[in-house]
């Protein structure tokens, strides 16, 4: 196996790494902003690998490896997390507290789009006439005796 087809293996294994560690790391009440910075953030450090193994061999830094490898990485990393992670619901069996407190914001954001103005504003009104309940149940199937 040549170099370039070593570095296109790594690459490739990396980005199918990253989503299985971001999700299990994140919360789902992070900030979309906080998720796509520990994935970036985890892709640029996988990348910088390959340009730094080649200055240990004595080769010069290669800026477009670099972005080549960050590339390919973030990509992958992309694709597995839409293409599986996510819609196989890995989520809720890597971290389940965090996908079921995302499926609840997503719920209540849902709820809250259809609100009129004047509602959610008497909402946040500590002295306003409206109050939220919220309210969680859990069905339990009965055990066959």
């Amino acid at each position: 196996m040549d170099l370039k087809t070593m570095e296109l293996a790594y690459q490739l294994m990396v980005g199918i790494i990253i989503p299985l560690v971001v999700t299990s790391l994140k919360q789902a009440h992070w900030p979309s902003v906080q998720k796509f910075a520990l994935v970036f953030g985890l892709s640029l450090l996988a990348a910088a690998l390959i340009p730094l193994a080649n200055l240990t061999s004595g080769m010069p830094f290669d800026a477009e490896l670099l972005f080549q490898s960050l590339t390919v990485i973030f990509t992958t990393s992309q694709v597995i997390y839409r293409g599986a992670i996510k819609p196989l619901a890995f989520e809720t069996a890597i971290n389940p507290q965090s996908a079921l407190l995302s499926l609840v914001k997503d719920q209540v954001s849902m709820f809250l789009q259809d609100m009129d103005k004047e509602t959610a504003a008497d909402l946040l009104d500590p002295n306003g006439t409206q109050t939220v309940k919220v309210s969680i149940s859990q069905e339990t199937a009965a055990k066959p005796e």
